[in-house]
C-alpha cells in the first residue's frame, strides 16, 4: 500500500491509488482508514459509477420528498433509534422472522449503549425518509 500525502491550505491529504474491483483494493483501503483515522473520505469515480449514482438518486427523487435526518445525541437520537428499531421490526416481520429487536435484553443493551455512547459521541442514527415516511436507517457505534 502506497499513500501519498498532500499539504493544502493547512490540511493533510492522503491519497490512496484503488482499483474498484480488486479485493486487494478494498483490503488497502480498510487498512489506511484504520491507521490514518481521517475526517473525511473522498472517492474519485469513473463515468460509468458517477452515472450509475446519478441514476439511483433520480429513481429515489422521483419516489417523492426526500429527507436525510441524523442524530447523535439528545432526544433527537432516542426518537430516531425508536424508528431505526421500529423499521428493522417491520422489516424482519415482513419476512416472518422475530427480528433482533423482540428480545427485551437485546433492546435494553442497545438503549443503554446508547445512553452511555452519546455523550462521548460514539453513536449515530441515520434515517432516509421518503415522503415522511421511514425508508432505510443506519445505526453506527464508533469507539
Amino acid at each position: 500500500m502506497q499513500l501519498e500525502r498532500v499539504k493544502a491550505r493547512g490540511k493533510e491529504i492522503v491519497l490512496l491509488g484503488t482499483a474498484h474491483i480488486s479485493q486487494k483494493s478494498v483490503d488497502e483501503v480498510k487498512q489506511a482508514v484504520e491507521a490514518e483515522r481521517p475526517d473525511t473520505i473522498g472517492v474519485e469515480l469513473d463515468v460509468q459509477r458517477y452515472a450509475q449514482l446519478k441514476r439511483g438518486n433520480k429513481q429515489l427523487t422521483a419516489l417523492g420528498q426526500i429527507v436525510w435526518q441524523t442524530a447523535s445525541s439528545g432526544q433527537e437520537l432516542i426518537s430516531l433509534f425508536a424508528e431505526f428499531k421500529d423499521l428493522h421490526q417491520r422489516k424482519w416481520e415482513a419476512q416472518g422472522s422475530e427480528g433482533l429487536f423482540s428480545s427485551a435484553k437485546f433492546s435494553r443493551f442497545h438503549e443503554q449503549i446508547l445512553r452511555r455512547f452519546a455523550p462521548k459521541g460514539w453513536v449515530s442514527v441515520r434515517m432516509l425518509k421518503v415522503n415522511g415516511q421511514s425508508a432505510a436507517a443506519s445505526y453506527k457505534l464508533e469507539y
